[in-house]
Formats: C-alpha cells, structure tokens, sequence
C-alpha cells in the first residue's frame, strides 16, 4: 500500500479506529495516515472532511464499513 492521506475535519466529531487503538477527532483537527496503515474512519455526528491524498487510486481496501455503502 502506497497512499498517503491527511483529513481535515471542517465540522462533526468522530474517530479513527487503527488495528491498536482510536483516535477521536472534532472541528479543525487534521490526522495524517501513512501509507500502510490499516484504519476505519467512524462519525459519531455528522461529520464534513477534506481529504488529501497521493494518488494511487486504486490502493484502498476496505476492512470494516459501517454505512454499508
């Protein structure tokens, strides 16, 4: 896995589950996933982000859905 994300939360509130541990996010926080790193990204409200990322399109998987899209 190649991608490299940062998120910026513009409002809403939630967490960023990782294989070991959460890590909660609100209002103007940013987080920065690097590549290879296993995470589900969980909205406790509703939640608006931007997401900046390299380019390898087609390198996520999915591991856990939670809005069974």
């Amino acid at each position: 896995m190649k991608k490299d994300e940062t998120m910026y939360i513009l409002s809403g509130s939630g967490y960023i589950e990782f294989e070991d541990r959460k890590e909660y996010f609100s209002k103007n926080d940013s987080i920065r996933i690097l590549p290879g790193v296993a995470h589900s990204i969980v909205a406790t409200e509703n939640t608006l982000l931007h997401e900046v990322s390299t380019s390898y399109l087609n390198d996520s998987v999915c591991i856990k859905d939670y809005y069974f899209r």
